[in-house]
């Protein structure tokens, strides 16, 4: 059955190759997914990827070489993409491997002569989360690098299971949350754009229902009303998901 991956790179830097991100997880039992095991020992001879994720990073000019072939097909293109022009505050969302498509979006931006000249306009927020700050933090020193240039405004990261307090935030919602004062603001007032990336069974109705929260608490209405302000937000557009189970 054919497994679907987010791309995480541009064309304006990366031409005919795509880069993906996928997860090697190993139950209990030994057991591994059967397509990401599949995938690693096609490239049996990159081992080890969890040492290498922190220097991960889309400007990799040494990519892998080998001769062995994947099969993949593109799919129809969605409604999952960064604006053109950039016309309003961006806040992506996206925890784990929900944060490939993202990296492709700020290094489209990043490559574009009229950002790099003028810069963006508007606010660009990134949430990010994973288990542990150093062995599976991805694409964390690229994050910092696209900060200082200016082409993210705030980059706000949680680890679920290595918290220097019992009090930081462990979740992606957490860290929206903390935040709700602003992101209301760039929802209701500025006409953010609300992209969210990853796990659908829980994360995503997690989010989904903080971002309720803070818009019932923040703007002083229902939870009725509330819910059916972030309904219209995906009917028009403005709040996209790419979640899978």
């Amino acid at each position: 059955m054919p497994r679907a991956y987010s791309i995480a790179s541009s064309p304006l830097s990366c031409g005919k190759r795509i880069n993906i991100v996928f997860n090697l997880v190993v139950t209990p039992r030994g057991r591994m997914g059967v397509c990401s095991s599949w995938l690693k020992n096609k490239f049996e001879d990159v081992d080890d990827l969890s040492k290498k994720f922190e220097k991960m990073g889309v400007q990799d000019s040494s990519p892998t070489r080998t001769s062995k072939t994947i099969p993949l097909f593109f799919r129809k293109p969605s409604n999952f993409r960064i604006p053109t022009p950039i016309d309003a505050p961006l806040i992506l969302i996206g925890p784990g491997t929900g944060v490939a498509p993202f990296i492709g979006f700020i290094e489209h931006v990043s490559l574009q002569e009229k950002y790099i000249s003028d810069g963006l306009k508007d606010p660009l927020l990134v949430y990010f989360g994973c288990r542990y700050r150093n062995r599976d933090h991805i694409y964390k020193n690229e994050m910092e690098d696209f900060v200082s240039r200016k082409f993210i405004s705030a980059y706000r990261v949680c680890y679920s299971r290595d918290r220097l307090q019992e009090s930081d935030p462990k979740y992606v919602q957490d860290l929206l949350y903390a935040d709700k004062e602003n992101v209301c603001n760039l929802v209701t007032k500025r006409g953010a754009y609300l992209f969210l990336c990853g796990d659908a069974k829980n994360m995503a109705k997690d989010v989904q229902a903080t971002l309720v929260r803070i818009l019932q608490e923040c703007t002083d209405t229902t939870c009725d009303v509330a819910e059916k302000q972030i309904i219209e937000l995906e009917k028009s557009g403005k709040f996209v998901k790419d979640v899978w189970r």
